[in-house]
């Protein structure tokens, strides 16, 4: 059943649109696993959709977080749903949502996923022309990659 409901999922997801997405959302009770759920629906993004579709993503991502019970869960939920606002332009919407990502991941000691946040908050700081910010999230960025040895995220850093 579960992979009936996979299957059907990401053939879904290939062409979008709203009422597409719709389908999507009834299918999700029929995922039991958190982390695909998350995956599947945040993949189905595309800058090319319509506005409306675009929201109803970001608005499933919201309402995930709020529904997940483990922390980890909700931090994965708020990082994904930021880093689709910065893709949708809504900076200081992305900021807020970063945040909130940011101190949960930052409570479990996850420094990688730290070190993604602070990447795209010095994105949203960037393109809000906060200059001063961003460099300090790019550099906050930059060192702790440097500590987790992530050489692609590192590279990341010197190109901003």
């Amino acid at each position: 059943m579960k992979k009936l409901a996979l299957f059907i999922f990401l053939i879904a997801s290939i062409s979008l649109r709203s009422q597409n997405i719709d389908s999507l959302i009834r299918l999700l009770p029929t995922i039991q696993d958190n982390e695909k759920k998350l995956d599947l629906f945040y993949k189905s993004f595309s800058k090319k959709m319509r506005k409306s579709s675009q929201k109803k993503i970001i608005h499933v991502l919201d309402s995930f977080s709020v529904s997940m019970k483990s922390e980890k869960d909700k931090a994965n939920a708020l990082f994904k749903m930021g880093t689709l606002q910065n893709s949708m332009r809504e900076f200081n919407e992305a900021l807020i949502t970063l945040f909130k990502s940011l101190q949960l991941f930052e409570k479990n000691k996850d420094l990688p996923k730290v070190a993604k946040i602070h990447m795209e908050m010095g994105k949203s700081f960037y393109e809000l022309k906060n200059s001063r910010s961003a460099i300090d999230h790019f550099y906050t960025s930059l060192k702790l990659n440097e500590i987790v040895k992530d050489k692609k995220m590192i590279a990341g850093c010197h190109v901003f």
